[in-house]
């Protein structure tokens, strides 16, 4: 039978105390609505912290039982193949006992089984819900909507990516309009009635929040995985706008594309109805950005997972991203996590994927009943046998620190340049060989990359990539510097890190008096710094009607007056 919540909970605290040096069970750090604590569970050995994180949420739909019956099985028969280190059998697919030790030793697993327990708790009772629909099929959290008779939040439409749709989307898109359904459609509304209603505010519920606070908490997370049904297809970003390789600056945060996206020109949807519907115009007018190696990691361990869901028993579970896989939506899990670091280059990458478990199923299929198309004791076993060849695949990608997460290299003559450098650092136990660096722009800039002067970098090591910009007119320039790496070794997965950069021209006269650029020093040394000028400006003082000497003056002045602040303009004319 499907778990229900209480047991749930037992299960994770059997684990704990069965498993006691490498489980523990944990509440999350906000309750419910109906004040019920969300737990998790993370299965680590040791003490070494430079492991891979892998999150992994279940049952943010409160209708789709078998997601946290997915995830327990998964855990559990990791932890009792790690235990008497044997191999795991999944029906036709075998992982050797060493494969499950790497995936126990080399990293850190989080498991949130009900992420949604509120609706979970209401969806498990007999009767209808307030709207008169059959209990078992409540979708959302309970969340008590002001001046509506409708409860709930759908929480997959609660994450802050584009949440605000009716801004940000393009109008055709909506599903309230369906104005082009065949060529994108963004499945969320803002009525409390509606099954997607994606609350008053991005991150209203203390269910994402708690997502949020784990990714932001453990910052090592590099894998988050959110398990749903029922589909039969593993999806990736983007969910909400299809893919586009060549621009950067196209993307969720810019405001400038407000109001064109989520349609395509090419049909998506898989409906008879729409095999000959004409090209739309206005779907070519945006795309979302991804880094090709981004994309490239992303159907490599995808393809990975969707096959070995297969390799079980054969069903034929798809791979895609979110939009054209399954439709469009806004403010879900799998378009969050990745668009983190793009939001704020000071979190790290995090890859997202979504399970949409059963092929033909309800979302509560029979349990077990071998005369059944597919119940879900079968269904289990497909899904977890993707969620552990993503745990052993994670391990191939590399584990790496830079910085800086941004350049600013302020005012630069026209004519001269400016220099910065970028640090790559090998936090993993292997060689990482990086393959490429290079300035990622639309158009053209007058930015730099020098090759690193190592391509190997051993563990712990580091390599700097220099970056130079020399301006050639007074506009500003911004782009992105992509440095490519991998594991050395052919097997492995590369992996992509940006680091945007930007500078404004600024044009001087040949004889202007120009303020020194130079770094900010601590309060004793300027003090020291300030006697010792102050000195040589009164022995210069008698001369001060030479240009030269006033020039100079004006610059040991203004060093003074700015010690301990530095000064990097290099166009501020005294």
């Amino acid at each position: 039978m499907y778990l229900n919540i209480e047991e749930t909970l037992t299960k994770l605290e059997i684990f704990q105390a069965q498993f006691p040096d490498y489980c523990q069970v944990f509440a999350l750090p906000e309750q419910t609505v109906e004040s019920r604590d969300v737990w998790a569970l993370r299965v680590k050995t040791g003490s070494q912290q430079t492991k891979h994180g892998i999150l992994i949420i279940a049952g943010l739909h409160a209708r789709e039982w078998g997601n946290t019956d997915i995830v327990i099985f998964f855990i559990e028969e990791i932890l009792n193949a790690y235990n008497a280190s044997s191999s795991l059998v999944l029906g036709n697919k075998t992982y050797s006992a060493a494969q499950i030790q790497s995936i126990v030793d080399n990293l850190d697993i989080f498991i949130v089984p009900v992420t949604n327990p509120d609706g979970k708790q209401f969806s498990f009772q007999d009767g209808n819900d307030e709207q008169g629909q059959t209990k078992n099929m409540w979708r959302k959290n309970r969340r008590v909507n002001e001046g509506s008779p409708c409860r709930g939040v759908d929480l997959n439409r609660n994450f802050d990516i584009l949440w605000d749709f009716n801004a940000k989307m393009h109008p055709d898109s909506l599903w309230d309009n369906a104005g082009n359904w065949c060529q994108g459609v963004q499945a969320v509304s803002a009525d409390p009635c509606e099954a997607t209603y994606h609350g008053d505010r991005a991150f209203s519920e203390p269910e994402t929040r708690n997502i949020r606070s784990l990714l932001d908490t453990y910052k090592h997370i590099r894998f988050l995985i959110d398990v749903h049904g029922t589909k039969g297809i593993v999806l990736m970003p983007w969910g909400h706008e299809e893919i586009q390789n060549d621009d950067p600056y196209m993307n969720f945060l810019n405001d400038a594309y407000d109001g064109l996206r989520g349609l395509t020109d090419a049909v998506v949807s898989s409906s008879p109805y729409c095999s000959s519907e004409p090209a739309n115009p206005a779907g070519s007018a945006y795309r979302e950005y991804m880094h090709p190696i981004d994309q490239s990691r992303f159907e490599i361990l995808g393809e990975a997972q969707r096959q070995a869901i297969e390799d079980v028993r054969g069903q034929a579970y798809g791979f895609a991203p979110g939009f054209t896989g399954l439709y469009g939506i806004t403010g879900g899990t799998k378009d969050y996590g990745l668009s983190r670091h793009l939001a704020d280059p000071d979190r790290q990458k995090v890859d997202t994927f979504l399970y949409e478990y059963g092929i033909d199923t309800d979302f509560q299929p029979p349990f077990e009943d071998a005369s059944a198309p597919d119940d879900m004791t079968r269904v289990i076993r497909d899904c977890a046998s993707g969620l552990i060849t993503l745990c052993i695949n994670a391990q191939r990608v590399p584990i790496v620190d830079h910085s800086p997460r941004r350049i600013d290299f302020g005012k630069v003559r026209i004519g001269a340049s400016e220099h910065s450098v970028i640090r790559l650092v090998n936090k993993s136990t292997t060689d990482i060989e990086i393959t490429n660096a290079n300035v990622i722009s639309a158009s053209p800039v007058p930015l730099t990359v020098s090759d690193p002067p190592a391509y190997y970098i051993t563990p712990g090591q580091s390599a700097d990539i220099r970056v130079s910009v020399a301006p050639t007119d007074t506009e500003p320039y911004k782009a992105f510097v992509g440095i490519e790496f991998r594991y050395y070794d052919e097997k492995t997965i590369y992996d992509v890190r940006m680091v945007e950069c930007r500078a404004e021209g600024c044009e001087v006269d040949e004889d202007a008096c120009m303020a020194p650029v130079f770094r900010a020093n601590n309060v004793l040394r300027c003090i020291l710094f300030s006697i010792i000028t102050s000195l040589v400006i009164a022995v210069l003082l008698p001369f001060i009607w030479i240009p030269g000497v006033f020039c100079r003056i004006k610059q040991m002045w203004f060093r003074i007056q700015h010690c301990t602040g530095g000064n990097s303009d290099t166009c501020m004319e005294l």
